[in-house]
């Protein structure tokens, strides 16, 4: 047996969504590319099969004009499939998002064949797209092992390990799991190289064939514990990678991959912003302004003040979304307590000033807490827009491991053991709050003629 990572070919998959809506807001599998940093980095050769990359040459053919924004968002290609007879009654259709099957087998028959196969997906909820390409993989390389892992291996443990038959779950990180795994599967005996402890994860963006925007995180995990959020859960401990280092990779990627758009997937990203945060933006402000930057994910309105707002301006951030999930300051205090209805406002007339149009903010706010009336969606919906920003109105789903989850349990007869599909957002899980599927969707389209009322004043 040869007993080195060198000849081994590790085959990195991103499963496709399966689910009632998906939009693509830069969506790449973070963890998955730390996976394969760190198999790189030990020696292992990488592949990657991304099945929800817009910009491989063949999805780009059968892009519509519409499907594209100048800034890398857009809509994926998007194929109705039978509903999983669980979800029959809801009433919308039920999609593969991604690549076509076509696109996929070809990838499969073009890579060279690996010795084992890496398989990711994000959303819990998203599983069917992992057992769909499970089963793609296993008729190609029936006699190659399969590792699982991602956010639903490792929330949903019990599940993925049922449903997958795959040959290991990894849960949680899987930088050094996944290695010491393989190694052990092949026989190979070698030190595990952990790497820059401080956090360079020298990400494998030359796997993609047309990369046009570049992810990073600044930090991982957080430091707050949010009642319906997971991240403790995926990310045990917080800690923050040295600025100078995250210079170093979104400069060197930026002009590898010829492109000028940045995403932060943080959460945490203005956390002891005076030492973090402000030091990337002085660089890029000094040295990088042609690139722009975008925040996907809800940040911390209380840590904004003029200064940060003014850098953030400065170094050309274009996409701005905050956390606020209710304007009901009782239930926020229960949940987070990281924002109240006074700082937000605050947060929003220190943009405004830095020259960052109201309008322009988006705005996280949820529906279906427990315990949660239709009158609070509304108001926290008018107060928002009476700010002057736009509402991005989330569906709360319980994610297993929250606290949120537990109560679910608790209080509104959620099965501990339900299927991952039943927490679909879109299907509104928490309907005991006396509110029907219907109720949900008329406060959705009324957020959504807020916002064209909001995009019509420009």
């Amino acid at each position: 047996m040869i007993k080195t990572r060198a000849s081994k070919n590790i085959l990195l998959i991103n499963s496709w969504i399966y689910d009632f809506a998906a939009y693509d807001l830069w969506i790449k599998p973070l963890g998955l590319l730390y996976v394969g940093a760190s198999l790189r980095r030990n020696g292992y050769n990488i592949q990657l099969i991304d099945c929800l990359d817009r910009n491989h040459p063949d999805m780009r053919k059968i892009e519509s004009s519409g499907d594209r924004k100048p800034d890398g968002r857009g809509n994926f290609h998007r194929e109705i499939v039978d509903k999983p007879e669980i979800l029959e009654w809801v009433p919308r259709y039920f999609a593969r998002y991604g690549y076509t099957e076509e696109v996929f087998q070809r990838e499969l028959d073009r890579v060279e064949p690996p010795d084992a196969v890496l398989i990711t997906s994000v959303m819990t909820y998203w599983y069917k797209g992992v057992e769909a390409v499970i089963a793609r993989v296993k008729s190609k390389f029936p006699d190659v092992p399969i590792l699982l892992g991602g956010v639903y291996a490792t929330l949903c443990y019990s599940h993925a390990q049922t449903m997958s038959e795959v040959n290991h779950v990894v849960s949680g990180y899987g930088e050094e799991s996944a290695v010491k795994w393989l190694d052990d599967y092949f026989g190979i005996e070698a030190e595990y190289d952990p790497g820059d402890a401080e956090g360079d994860p020298k990400l494998p963006w030359d796997l993609y064939p047309d990369p046009t925007a570049i992810v990073t995180l600044t930090a991982r995990g957080c430091p707050y514990r949010c009642t319906f959020c997971a991240t403790h859960e995926l990310n045990d401990k917080f800690f923050q990678r040295r600025p100078e280092t995250v210079i170093d990779e979104i400069l060197y990627h930026t002009e590898q991959h010829n492109t000028k758009e940045v995403v932060f997937y943080d959460d945490a990203l203005f956390v002891k912003k005076r030492k973090h945060i402000e030091v990337i933006l002085d660089y890029i402000i000094e040295h990088a302004n042609h690139l722009r930057f975008h925040t996907p994910n809800g940040l911390f309105a209380k840590m904004i003040d003029q200064q940060l707002a003014d850098k953030l301006v400065e170094a050309n951030f274009k996409t701005v979304r905050l956390s606020f999930e209710t304007s009901n300051e009782g239930r926020r205090k229960d949940m987070n307590n990281k924002v109240t209805n006074d700082t937000f406002l605050r947060a929003m007339d220190y943009l405004d000033a830095a020259g960052f149009p109201r309008e322009h903010v988006e705005v996280y706010t949820l529906m279906g807490l427990p315990g949660q009336s239709g009158e609070e969606v509304y108001n926290s919906i008018d107060f928002v827009h009476e700010a002057g920003a736009h509402v991005s109105l989330a569906s709360f789903t319980p994610i297993p491991g929250t606290v949120d989850f537990q109560r679910a349990v608790e209080n509104h007869d959620l099965d501990p053991e339900t299927d991952p599909l039943l927490l679909n957002n879109t299907i509104y899980p928490l309907r005991g709050n006396g509110l029907s599927y219907d109720d949900y969707d008329a406060i959705r389209q009324y957020a959504r003629r807020k916002n064209q009322e909001l995009t019509a004043t420009r």
